[in-house]
């Protein structure tokens, strides 16, 4: 569901200049409501927020625009319908409270064969295509080190989100997610 949701997200930030969020205007004029409703079977209950049975733009804006900074970013437009899901399914990410959803949204990017690891292969693939273009993390050595998949084959998620602590000054959104998603 959360490589739908991206794909569904990339497809309305894909219109004019891509930035990786979407504003009010291109949530209103680009945003595929029948994409999200076959994607999110609850879709109108969950955004209908006067409880009319009728989903307005408007209540699907505010519904997304959860941190209310007047745009919706990738990971916040995914967690604003994975989030209550996986909360009614018991949590099944089954984060840890020092645990960034940010950071489990990339993993599960990187772990392509959904085997709930990262192997080295999938990492190193990944990053072929999504590493930092600048700055200290756009070495793929240095990350394969920083992540401890120089002497592991496959780490987990408490292992990512480790790895992912010791880079210091490393973002989300240094990884070029926007740009290959289809």
């Amino acid at each position: 569901m959360r490589r739908e949701l991206m794909r569904i997200f990339k497809s309305a930030d894909s219109k004019g200049i891509p930035d990786g969020k979407l504003n009010q205007a291109e949530l209103l004029h680009r945003l595929n409501l029948a994409d999200l409703r076959k994607c999110i079977p609850d879709f109108d209950r969950m955004v209908d927020g006067d409880g009319n049975g009728q989903v307005s733009m408007n209540e699907v804006y505010y519904f997304l625009d959860k941190n209310e900074d007047g745009s919706v970013s990738m990971a916040e437009f995914v967690e604003a319908f994975t989030k209550p899901l996986e909360a009614a399914e018991g949590g099944k990410m089954n984060l840890k409270r020092n645990q960034d959803s940010n950071v489990a949204m990339l993993f599960e990017m990187m772990d392509a064969d959904k085997g709930g690891t990262v192997s080295k292969f999938e990492f190193i693939e990944f990053l072929r295509e999504h590493k930092p273009k600048e700055g200290r993390w756009n070495n793929v050595a240095r990350l394969q080190e920083s992540f401890g998949l120089n002497n592991k084959s496959e780490i987990g998620m408490d292992d990512f989100q480790a790895g992912f602590k010791k880079c210091i000054g490393l973002k989300i959104t240094d990884f070029e997610i926007y740009s290959s998603m289809a």
